[in-house]
């Protein structure tokens, strides 16, 4: 039996890294996608199975046909949207090029790739999942200054997450997750960055006091959501309390999503 194939955008850093690591560990064939080589040059060479690496921009047609073209007519059974560009500036001082950059990586190019790769979708027989990164701004649309062209696309993948579950129904199964505050090379930019505002003061604050998610803990949590084998997940958050969310993965003790713990599905505050 041939190995099944997954695609990872964003793979060359952060918690697309992990999760082409953690795949390949659990038997893909992993095809890494990102648009800087230097990043996709840092995986591993020592990963088993070798890591497919692709030098393209999936946030234009292009790009998208360069992952087309690699992986041919074979089927493909894991998706991972995990790309994303950003820029931390306030809406009156963002300049335009930036803006569509973020929303063409982070809305655009999920859409989009998903549609160049539809018929290996639908060559693995139901089997595929397809994974959207969001954050948590998508239940409050609160608004956060310094923030809003980055997190308005990340209400955007949500809604796209939803609308793909209605269309491809039949084709795929679509799972959206918000990792939390994991340790990536965002984050640790985020926190040394000049410009003032919440997400700074936020980043700052989590990794002084060491609270936040490895990225190998986020990988591996990933990883526990794609073997369900029955419904895909819809809205996970990275949080251990919930035996419903967390599918065996044991999380760190320090985070403060842990306040309280979670009983038959109702949280008792400790």
């Amino acid at each position: 039996m041939s190995k099944m194939n997954a695609i990872v955008t964003g793979a060359g850093r952060g918690i697309g890294l992990e999760l082409a690591k953690q795949l390949a560990d659990n038997g893909y064939r992993v095809i890494a996608v990102d648009r800087v080589q230097d990043l996709l040059n840092q995986l591993p060479d020592s990963i088993e199975p070798p890591v497919d690496r692709v030098n393209a921009d999936i946030g234009t047609p292009e790009g998208q046909n360069t992952v087309k073209q690699f992986i041919g007519a074979a089927p493909l059974h894991v998706l991972a949207h995990i790309a994303h560009a950003y820029k931390i500036a306030p809406l009156m001082k963002m300049d335009l090029a930036s803006h569509r950059d973020i929303q063409r990586s982070n809305i655009e190019a999920p859409i989009f790739l998903t549609q160049a790769l539809l018929e290996n979708i639908k060559a693995a027989n139901g089997a595929c999942k397809i994974i959207l990164v969001g954050a948590p701004v998508n239940d409050t649309y609160k608004p956060v200054p310094t923030g809003g062209s980055l997190l308005m696309s990340k209400v955007a993948i949500r809604y796209i997450a939803n609308i793909l579950r209605k269309e491809m129904k039949n084709i795929a199964k679509i799972g959206y997750i918000e990792p939390g505050f994991t340790k990536t090379p965002f984050l640790e930019e985020l926190a040394k960055q000049s410009t003032e505002g919440p997400f700074k003061t936020l980043a700052t604050k989590r990794i002084a006091s060491n609270k936040y998610y490895s990225q190998a803990t986020t990988g591996e949590w990933i990883m526990a959501l794609l073997k369900q084998t029955n419904e895909v997940f819809e809205t996970p958050i990275h949080k251990e309390d919930n035996p419903a969310q967390h599918y065996g993965v044991k999380f760190p003790d320090n985070i403060p999503e842990r306040q309280g713990k979670w009983v038959n599905g109702v949280r008792i505050n400790s």
